[in-house]
């Protein structure tokens, strides 16, 4: 787990207490299985609808460089693909990858992802 130590609290815990907050019930398996599935209709135009910036915290862009820092495929992971797994459309131009989409989203927050890293992890 990754704990955030300016801040003191730990960036697993506090970014479902977030989601939790912003759907309105805890994030469990089969409430994410729910989703996926298309069997909690409200849940789904919730995900459809959630604020982009969402994503521009360092917990994320931690999590970013950790899972790129094990499968170096993911920074070219596009949404096209993400979204096909849950066969639905991305709202996304075709081919935005996830390291584009979060650098243009978070750019003001001065936040990166290239070549497999963000900027947090080699910042410090």
């Amino acid at each position: 787990m990754t704990y955030n130590s300016t801040d003191g609290y730990f960036c697993v815990t506090s970014l479902m207490t977030q989601l939790s907050a912003y759907f309105g019930t805890n994030i469990t398996v089969p409430f994410i299985t729910d989703i996926v599935s298309g069997n909690n209709e409200t849940a789904l135009e919730l995900v459809k609808t959630i604020n982009p910036n969402i994503i521009c915290n360092e917990c994320i862009f931690a999590a970013f460089d950790i899972v790129n820092q094990a499968y170096p495929e993911v920074d070219g992971a596009t949404f096209d693909f993400l979204f096909g797994l849950l066969n639905m459309t991305s709202p996304l131009p075709a081919g935005t990858t996830l390291a584009e989409y979060a650098n243009d989203t978070c750019a003001y927050q001065n936040y990166s992802i290239s070549t497999g890293k963000s900027d947090l992890l080699d910042s410090g």
